[in-house]
């Protein structure tokens, strides 16, 4: 029986790109499908983050959010069973949620991701273990990612790669400040607002090709130093 929402195959015909081959649909009463995507390991899906998505998606009644699922199937159920009981249980409370969990949390295997990034609108940075290469790949990719800094390293490289490419401009970077920043922001950047997710893309894109944001050697010059003084010190 199948407890989760995988897709039906772990790979398919390489030309294949519809996002129903891989078992990501429109929700119900959707004419279009707002896709946000979730590159990091599900080790670092945390309960808060958990409600952050599914805030965005009471939010954006027509998105969907794509995650990539792990080798290990019991891990991918695990983590697909909790969301529903943290789902059921903020519901009862009266959080206001009724969202369809299933049809709108989505696993892909890890071989297809590339091609499900290619249609997603917004990147969601995990919290409070954020992400580094994936944020790196997602740019690379031209994609927006939407983080919240946490107060440890971990959860600060996202952020540290947007100050990388200078102060963001008036209407700054897509960094929130809380979860509710969080979830205008995402929401925000899917549905390009005021030509908002253009404008970051045109400085993004500035960034990485004339400032070489992702071939700098400042930050090696300085954990050398760092780790030089460190051993000095030492003796």
């Amino acid at each position: 029986m199948n407890t989760a929402p995988f897709a039906s195959s772990p790979d398919g015909p390489e030309k294949v790109d519809e996002l129903s081959y891989f078992g990501i649909e429109k929700a119900e009463g959707c004419e279009d499908m707002n896709v946000y995507m979730v590159l990091g390991r599900l080790f670092k899906i945390h309960h808060e983050f958990e409600n952050i998505m599914f805030r965005i998606l009471e939010e954006d009644k027509c998105g969907v959010i794509v995650l990539i699922s792990e080798k290990t199937t019991s891990w991918n159920t695990a983590l697909f069973e909790r969301m529903e009981e943290n789902h059921e249980k903020q519901r009862k409370e009266g959080g206001g949620l009724g969202i369809d969990v299933k049809g709108r949390i989505r696993f892909v295997a890890y071989w297809n991701y590339v091609r499900i990034m290619a249609h997603a609108v917004a990147i969601l940075d995990t919290y409070p273990y954020g992400g580094c290469l994936t944020t790196q790949e997602a740019m690379s990719n031209g994609k927006v990612v939407v983080t919240m800094p946490s107060k440890y390293v971990r959860g600060q490289f996202t952020k540290s790669i947007y100050m990388q490419m200078g102060d963001g401009g008036e209407e700054g970077w897509p960094i929130a400040k809380d979860e509710k920043e969080y979830v205008e922001i995402a929401v925000k950047v899917a549905r390009d607002d005021g030509g908002y997710t253009k404008r970051v893309k045109e400085r993004m894109r500035d960034a990485w090709e004339n400032e070489g944001v992702h071939r700098t050697e400042k930050v090696g010059r300085e954990w050398a130093n760092t780790i030089r003084r460190a051993v000095e010190g030492l003796g």
